[in-house]
């Protein structure tokens, strides 16, 4: 869709939720580090927020995000829990994986259920 167009027919939530999207996630921010991971083989000690301000709002939008869910979403992705996986899988136990955001969930599972199959 040209620009022009796309000026006229994107709905204002949408436009407000692009707005949003950009201003955490900056333009040519992998580039900048990129920049910083070779600056740091070189020897530069400073931490990349500090020289550069896209990464410096890429940490600042992952700081608000809840701890919790931060947790539970570099678990679920993480090779430990795949091979945890792999290994229930093999006794017939089968996980379900929810966003943790169901009122019925127990509150120590962080959205992980477990079933047996038998």
């Amino acid at each position: 869709m040209p620009v022009y167009k796309l000026a006229h027919e994107m709905p204002y939530d949408e436009l407000v939720n692009w707005i949003l999207y950009f201003k955490e996630r900056p333009l040519d921010w992998r580039d900048d580090n990129r920049t910083y991971m070779l600056l740091s083989a070189q020897g530069v000690k400073q931490k990349p927020e500090a020289l550069f301000t896209s990464l410096a709002l890429m940490k600042k939008a992952a700081d608000r995000e809840d701890p919790e869910k931060r947790l539970s979403r570099t678990l679920v992705s993480s090779g430990l829990f795949a091979k945890l996986q792999e290994a229930a899988r093999s006794n017939n136990i089968e996980w379900e994986i929810t966003d943790g955001n169901q009122d019925n969930r127990n509150e120590h599972n962080n959205g992980i259920t477990t079933s047996e199959n038998e």
